[in-house]
């Protein structure tokens, strides 16, 4: 008969090896922060309007009054934020609109981003006043690829543009762009909605595009109120688009408009809410005409 050989005490007492774990980086902190009276998921990362968010301020208060000071009369307002973000407009406004038991319809191309905004959207007890959508918007039916950004660690995750040739003008973006999601692009149109009150654009350049896919939306809907950037003067390729972009609002829709800041407030003859001038010594003024 074989025989094992006895095993030694200090055989006895060493663990089998195990193979040595890699380190992984810790993962970015996730918190809930209170600003005013909204709640937000956070990173605590370099994002600019995450961190103003997390010193206890809003992200553009001015454009949060002015449209709820346009949204005053007007019973069950829905609202579009086309490019939403994490939400910094959207909660606000939603909240402003619950009370009037409107609704405010988001649309947030970054899918990261959009996640984050359906759990700001949730944590306000939002969900039956607010609809999100991962979806690009522009003036075709498709699909877009939307560059994935290291959301815990990039400085300015809202500058990104969908347009490449502007992304490399601008030259704003920290993240390595390796990924890509791909993500559906519709028109505004293709949703038939039949009304909006009031419209916040924010996507980085392609203003122009958006409303060119909105045309039809905005002549049912009776030209609504339009907020939107114009940007790009210091960027010499944009300079012929910026103005497109004028022409198209002022010219083909018909939209009389005033500039504060970067923000152009857009409104039609056949539906103006309030009669604005804006000056940098008188700042904003405004005198409610219906």
């Amino acid at each position: 008969m074989n025989k094992t050989a006895p095993m030694s005490l200090n055989q006895l007492k060493k663990p089998p090896s195990k193979p040595v774990a890699q380190a992984t980086p810790p993962k970015a902190e996730v918190k809930l922060y209170h600003v005013e009276n909204v709640q937000f998921l956070l990173f605590n990362g370099k994002d600019m309007i995450s961190r103003q968010l997390r010193s206890g301020q809003l992200w553009d208060s001015p454009l949060i009054e002015i449209i709820k000071h346009f949204l005053t009369n007007i019973e069950k307002p829905v609202v579009l934020d086309i490019g939403a973000n994490l939400g910094a407009i959207t909660i606000p406004v939603g909240l402003y609109v619950q009370k009037k038991q409107g609704q405010v319809i988001s649309f947030e191309a970054q899918r990261g981003v959009y996640y984050q905004l359906c759990g700001n959207i949730f944590s306000n007890q939002l969900i039956d006043t607010c609809t999100a959508y991962n979806i690009a918007i522009g003036n075709i039916s498709g699909s877009i690829q939307v560059p994935v950004l290291d959301l815990a660690h990039e400085g300015n995750i809202g500058a990104l543009s969908l347009d490449e040739n502007i992304r490399r003008q601008q030259n704003l973006i920290t993240s390595t762009i390796s990924q890509f999601d791909s993500v559906s692009l519709q028109p505004i149109d293709s949703f038939n909605f039949t009304k909006i009150d009031l419209l916040k654009i924010d996507v980085e350049g392609l203003e122009l595009e958006v409303l060119e896919g909105s045309i039809h939306t905005l002549k049912n809907c009776g030209f609504p109120p339009l907020f939107f950037e114009v940007w790009g003067d210091y960027m010499k390729e944009l300079i012929p688009k910026r103005t497109e972009l004028m022409n198209f609002v002022q010219q083909r829709l018909g939209y009389k408009t005033v500039m504060y800041g970067e923000l152009c407030i857009a409104q039609h003859p056949d539906n103006q809410i309030f009669e604005i001038s804006y000056s940098k010594a008188a700042g904003l003024s405004m005198t409610r005409l219906k």
